[in-house]
């Protein structure tokens, strides 16, 4: 049995990932057991949907309650290996190895350099960590920056469920929230730091001074919510930029879009740009972290500097303007997602795990 451990409460990419995973195991007859909180949103959707899952309190790294509650667990179903799928979960199955042994992987989804703490350096480098699995190269190529040995590294790219873009959902309650007759720019992101929504912002309010007829709309929720509502009351742009809030049915907001935008100025991988791809959406998205590794720049999307909200505004104004284009890079959009189908997150994760259970 494969043990699959997440302490975060919130639902963003990192969950939809591991749930893609956990069904995908599931599915070739391999046991799962997932591990949260019981207040989190994994654990709604796992009891939502008959998922084999467990709680515990997970209240911290150093919970010792939680790590000798989950060393129990172990013993108890024979598990064969732990999957952790954030930073905290990690730091607690670490804690774990200290009274059990188990392999033990762990997934990286953020571009962000390793802390220069001693534990979260020692979290990265212990041999206790059999592997560190991360979700783009860059990923990659940034944890081997801070020293972490290369023979620890893997890379398995974020994936997705392709079928969900051509599933039948409630897209004509969206369009009666957007017309047809409305150029939708919308984007799916959490209101945090490096989603760079300001820099959004102030291309929108560029494009906005050319095309002031178009609407920008966000998906997601987070901790600058206020923050970024006030900055665009103080620029007025209140009837053109909407900030929508969490959604459980993105795919139907994405069909609706005339183009996608993603700002960041750092990111693992991407995976709302993954679910435009499967769409078939025109897309323009910044060149930070493993973004590239997705989108080839005027082949299945453009492509602009991070943090330069100017070249954000010409590219989109771009794609509102050109027609032609939009369509080109819709049709090679939904051909270039099959690249990231949800099979192969599966298989290698299959062949990772089979490789560390026979040491």
């Amino acid at each position: 049995m494969i043990f699959h451990l997440d302490t975060e409460t919130e639902w963003r990419g990192g969950q939809q990932q591991a749930i893609y995973l956990i069904e995908g195991l599931i599915k070739r007859n391999i046991e799962v057991l997932l591990i949260c909180r019981n207040d989190s949103k994994l654990y709604e959707y796992a009891r939502k949907n008959n998922l084999p899952v467990e709680t515990l309190p997970l209240l911290s790294e150093y919970d010792i309650f939680s790590a000798l509650k989950l060393r129990k667990l172990i013993k108890k179903h024979q598990a064969s290996l732990l999957h952790c799928h954030n930073s905290h979960a990690l730091g607690l199955a670490l804690l774990t190895k200290f009274f059990i042994d188990i392999p033990l992987v762990a997934s990286r989804r953020v571009d962000f350099p390793l802390q220069k703490n001693i534990f979260s350096r020692f979290k990265y480098k212990t041999s206790k960590l059999n592997k560190l699995i991360c979700i783009s190269d860059n990923i990659r190529k940034i944890v081997k920056a801070s020293n972490v040995p290369e023979d620890k590294l893997i890379t398995i790219r974020s994936a997705i469920d392709i079928t969900k873009a051509d599933r039948d959902g409630d897209i004509e309650n969206i369009i009666s929230e957007f017309p047809k007759s409305e150029f939708i720019i919308g984007t799916v992101a959490a209101l945090t730091g490096h989603k760079d929504y300001p820099n959004l912002i102030e291309a929108a309010e560029l494009v906005l001074q050319k095309r002031a007829s178009v609407k920008f709309v966000a998906i997601g929720d987070g901790k600058l919510a206020d923050n970024l509502n006030a900055l665009i009351l103080s620029k007025g742009l209140q009837d053109n930029f909407l900030f929508l809030g969490y959604k459980t049915n993105v795919y139907d907001y994405l069909k609706r879009f005339n183009i996608f935008v993603l700002s960041s100025k750092l990111e693992g991988l991407g995976t709302s740009v993954l679910d435009a791809l499967s769409c078939g959406k025109a897309i323009v998205a910044t060149n930070a972290g493993g973004i590239p590794e997705m989108i080839v720049d005027r082949v299945n999307g453009l492509l602009v500097s991070k943090q330069n909200p100017q070249e954000l505004a010409r590219a989109i104004v771009e794609l509102i303007d050109d027609e032609k284009l939009r369509d080109k890079l819709a049709i090679e959009a939904k051909e270039s997602a099959k690249l990231f189908d949800i099979a192969q997150l599966v298989d290698q994760h299959i062949a990772l795990y089979q490789r560390l259970m026979k040491r």
